[in-house]
């Protein structure tokens, strides 16, 4: 059985070269043969037909698509991700382009680490994720040390998190201060 990778090119190729000889055949005429030019245009509509099904992408646009589920946290003056669990626990931030209706967090060591240190349900803010914009929050255990670790997003539930790659991963700097 021949594949299709390789009969369209090779169907494509042999309709080119006839569609060459019925235009020389054209050009010999003068171009005052109907039966010559009837059949170039037949030769050439086929060709055109034939070649539209070995284009792999149906669709080509020169805007690049929208990302969907981008997260954005509230951060400190410097600009990072902090949170001081003295005065308290709870992460606030904003999901754009929801594709989701489900969506966890886990706390790691580091990066390459899979030590998962706390991990939870990110909930919506007003308590259902029912619009394309939603701003959310989750609660750290208070009982982690201060440091530096990677929150990792996920699309799942906290309990399937092991089977999943984390959608978004993004350094969290934990801080006990009681100082204001």
């Amino acid at each position: 059985m021949i594949k299709k990778e390789i009969l369209f090119p090779i169907a494509i190729i042999a309709l080119s070269i006839i569609f060459s000889i019925i235009v020389f055949a054209v050009f010999l005429s003068n171009g005052k043969s109907k039966f010559w030019i009837s059949k170039k245009m037949r030769i050439g509509a086929v060709i055109l037909s034939l070649s539209s099904f070995s284009v792999q992408q149906a669709c080509v646009t020169c805007y690049e698509p929208a990302m969907d589920d981008m997260y954005e946290f509230e951060r400190d003056l410097t600009g990072t991700l902090s949170i001081n669990l003295s005065d308290s626990s709870r992460v606030v931030g904003t999901i754009y382009s929801r594709m989701s209706s489900v969506y966890s967090f886990s706390i790691t060591s580091s990066e390459l680490d899979n030590d998962t240190l706390d991990l939870g349900e990110i909930l919506p803010a007003d308590g259902s994720y029912d619009e394309p914009t939603e701003d959310v929050y989750f609660d750290i255990d208070t009982s982690l040390n201060e440091g530096v670790y990677k929150l990792n997003i996920f699309k799942v539930k906290s309990d399937i998190q092991n089977m999943n790659e984390p959608y978004y991963i993004e350094n969290i700097n934990i801080i006990k201060d009681d100082k204001h």
